[in-house]
């Protein structure tokens, strides 16, 4: 098993960087990634599957993304939430329904690195995670005028 994080660092809140990925690469619609710094910097861009069918989409609208800013008390809500997570379980920790979206957290501050695999009805579930998941949904959702989602 992975080792968790350290305890939050409040004053090191620059030093970390969150990357999530909701969707499936492989899917015609593929995946909405989005990463927000320790300074409240977010980008979000679609990355949509090398296929025909994700072709046929491109042809129809052209992958979105958003940049912008967190607001610092949800930055550091986020970041000291996702040191609670569940580092290092091991996926699936149950079978997927049909279609069910993949979500890939990754954390970072300096050299180390987590990263925490899931299916989306999990984190929407869970009492720890699905807070941090409806921030970052929230602040996607105003950044690109309701266009994006996780």
């Amino acid at each position: 098993m992975e080792p968790t994080f350290p305890e939050f660092e409040p004053a090191a809140l620059p030093e970390y960087a969150l990357a999530l990925d909701v969707g499936d690469p492989f899917a015609p619609h593929g995946l909405t990634r989005l990463e927000l710094e320790g300074n409240g910097a977010v980008a979000a861009t679609e990355v949509l599957a090398e296929d025909r069918h994700a072709a046929e989409i491109r042809a129809e609208r052209p992958a979105r993304s958003a940049k912008g800013r967190m607001d610092p008390d949800t930055v550091r809500f986020v970041f000291q939430r996702l040191h609670e997570f569940p580092w290092g379980r091991n996926f699936p920790a149950r079978p997927g329904i049909p279609d069910e979206a993949i979500v890939v957290w990754t954390l970072k501050r300096g050299g180390v690195q987590r990263q925490l695999k899931m299916w989306i009805g999990e984190a929407e579930e869970d009492p720890k995670i699905a807070p941090v998941l409806e921030s970052l949904r929230h602040t996607l959702r105003r950044l690109s005028d309701n266009q994006m989602y996780l």
